[in-house]
């Protein structure tokens, strides 16, 4: 989750200068379901099929293309569902994801991108106690474990000798207990996650913290931007044809905030639509069709905890009912009402 450590101790485990990282204040991942996040940032787009490879304009599958060497690291599942789009996809324990990656990075003359999805390291926290200092003790030895694992892949694909593009994004947002009630909902503590890009070894990428709201999805089209590997024709479908949008014109400082106006987030069994101010969840029956009937409301100014439902026995209002209106519109998109799990 976003405050899990603060910049400094993260960019010291990725082995970067923190005055030189790009900093994503509002960054949320796209589900709970780390998975699902994960293959929203490889194709650009909200994951609602999970058994969809990425596809032809997806991140690895464009790297691929322009002649790099594409590597998967992450849980059998993930590895299913994309690894067609990767040269190499594999499925390894903990203990073995830095050996490995070291492995298959050494000796690489082609550029090498390398996508490594770290799934939680147990179940729930609250899975076995609900008293806080217990969940407090537990989190924090969750959080140390990550960060040394995070540092031992870092090491292990560092080459002084070429230019590397570093990205720590968060899948989902580790839970303390906060809704032990309410375990499928799209809670903001589920889905705000830390997002960093630096770059070591060279020089030339921008730098800055910004403070607009971004997803999961926005990372294939700005790592795709950064290298310079998409048309203007593709750069133009940008939150129209997919959800995904490049960060590069606002780390550039060619556009100004915000690159979103609202995210769209997608669970085990409901869906929310997210503005800064404004936030409704409702949930869903198969393949993807919303209800109506329960749909949740939240100012999140006056409830960022997400706790006083401003829908329970009145009617939504114009905010309410213009953002059921772009979730029902969004859930229609032809490319993602199919059969999903």
């Amino acid at each position: 989750r976003s405050d899990a450590a603060s910049t400094e101790a993260l960019s010291a485990d990725l082995g970067l200068d923190p005055a030189r990282l790009l900093v994503f204040d509002q960054a949320f991942a796209q589900s709970p379901d780390g998975r699902r996040s994960a293959l929203s940032a490889l194709r650009g787009d909200l994951a609602l099929n999970l058994d969809r490879p990425p596809g032809p304009g997806s991140l690895p599958a464009v790297l691929g293309a322009a002649g790099w060497s594409t590597l998967l690291f992450g849980p059998p599942s993930l590895a299913a569902a994309a690894g067609p789009d990767f040269g190499l996809a594999s499925s390894v324990d903990r203990e073995a994801l830095a050996p490995a990656l070291s492995g298959a990075v050494a000796g690489q003359e082609e550029p090498v991108f390398a996508f490594v999805h770290l799934p939680p390291a147990g179940p729930p926290l609250h899975a076995t106690t609900t008293d806080a200092r217990a969940l407090q003790a537990a989190y924090r030895e969750r959080v140390a474990e990550l960060r040394r694992r995070i540092a031992s892949l870092s090491a292990a694909f560092d080459r002084p000798d070429r230019p590397q593009i570093l990205v720590l994004l968060g899948g989902s947002g580790a839970e303390l207990g906060e809704h032990p009630d309410e375990p499928e909902r799209l809670h903001d503590t589920r889905l705000r996650v830390p997002w960093l890009i630096g770059l070591r070894n060279g020089g030339g990428l921008p730098y800055g913290r910004f403070s607009a709201l971004v997803q999961s999805a926005d990372l294939a089209p700005t790592l795709l931007d950064f290298v310079d590997l998409r048309s203007q024709e593709r750069r133009r479908g940008d939150g129209v044809e997919r959800d995904g949008v490049s960060l590069e014109p606002l780390v550039q400082g060619w556009t100004v905030p915000p690159v979103h106006e609202r995210l769209v987030f997608a669970g085990p069994s409901g869906v929310a639509v997210r503005t800064r101010t404004w936030k409704l969840s409702a949930s869903v029956d198969a393949p993807w069709q919303l209800r109506r009937i329960g749909v949740r409301l939240h100012a999140l100014d006056e409830d960022p905890g997400e706790r006083s439902d401003l829908a329970v026995d009145r009617d939504l209002g114009p905010v309410g009912l213009g953002l059921l209106e772009a979730l029902e519109e969004r859930l229609q998109r032809p490319d993602l009402v199919t059969a999903a799990r």
